[in-house]
């Protein structure tokens, strides 16, 4: 008896143990600034792999260009860094970064394409990542904050009318602030493999690491009790009244987050609005397909006629 006991509880120790690891190794993955480790080993997984050439030589040309590297004071006081490509045109394209990314390297290749286009560029990096300063991200509700500034700050430098670019976390903080009144004329969104809540974004991990949804429920919880997130807030809310065009893409081989959140996005954006679903691409990768480059120039032009 005292055998079995001894085995039960040596289980259960174990069990509380890993529940403790495995939560602890979730929100340092989830809210937690990325290192430089994982940034360069991100170029590596099966994801990225196949684009890792193109989106070096890529980060390499811009980052040669010349641009004025410029700082901003976040609300909470913190000195966000970004990049700014002034070509002096009518145009400004601002590039939203999604979680444990690197900004240059996210966009670059886009960038590029649309430097070429006559665009002004503009290329933050959020909260907690790259050049900026923080500890945590916040999925939006901080960087959306964090947006609305660069896009004072271009007011500031005569910036009328502006075109925004999200990717993943990106997406959903454009969103965010779509159906908000900006200050200057934004000619439309474009949301890359965006997901509508912290909620559902948890939810797909899960899935796709068959764990048990109990530790989603821990990191909802500590996101709540430390950083004062709502994880159940949707992108969605602010999409139907939204009354900006835009554009949704989804590689149909995203293992983060699920096209289907786009395809919920577009049917309830209260706007012009087009999706694009790629086939044989996935997570954030989409824009490197040379026709969907060309279908994003198109939406935008037709946007611009307005």
């Amino acid at each position: 008896m005292i055998i079995a006991f001894s085995v039960l509880g040596f289980i259960i120790f174990g069990f509380i143990v890993s529940v403790i690891v495995v939560s602890a190794i979730m929100w340092d993955r989830f809210f937690c600034r990325p290192s430089e480790k994982h940034i360069q080993a991100s170029l590596n997984d099966p994801n990225h792999i196949k684009f890792k050439d193109v989106i070096l030589s890529s980060s390499e040309k811009l980052e040669a260009l010349p641009h004025e590297e410029v700082y901003i004071q976040s609300r909470d006081n913190l000195k966000l860094f970004g990049r700014f490509y002034n070509e002096h045109k009518d145009k400004t394209i601002i590039f939203v970064q999604g979680a444990n990314s690197y900004a240059l390297h996210s966009f670059a290749y886009l960038a590029l394409a649309f430097l070429s286009k006559g665009y002004n560029v503009l290329l933050p990096d959020s909260r907690a990542q790259g050049r900026s300063e923080g500890v945590h991200l916040t999925y939006g509700a901080k960087e959306k904050e964090d947006l609305q500034l660069w896009i004072d700050y271009l007011k500031s430098q005569g910036v009328e009318t502006i075109l925004l670019y999200g990717m993943s976390m990106g997406a959903r903080t454009c969103a965010l602030l779509s159906d908000q009144n900006m200050g200057v004329k934004v000619d439309a969104i474009i949301c890359d493999s965006g997901f509508i809540s912290g909620e559902s974004l948890v939810g797909n991990f899960q899935k796709n690491f068959h764990m048990p949804g109990f530790i989603g429920g821990i990191l909802k919880w500590n996101a709540k009790r430390i950083l004062g997130l709502d994880m159940k807030e949707k992108s969605t809310d602010h999409i139907k009244k939204t009354t900006i065009p835009m554009l949704f893409i989804h590689g149909k081989e995203d293992k983060v987050v699920s096209y289907n959140e786009s395809i919920y996005a577009h049917e309830i954006c209260g706007s012009n609005k087009s999706i694009l679903l790629v086939d044989g691409f996935g997570h954030t990768t989409s824009c490197y397909n040379e026709e969907i480059l060309k279908q994003i120039f198109t939406f935008i032009e037709k946007q611009e006629r307005f």
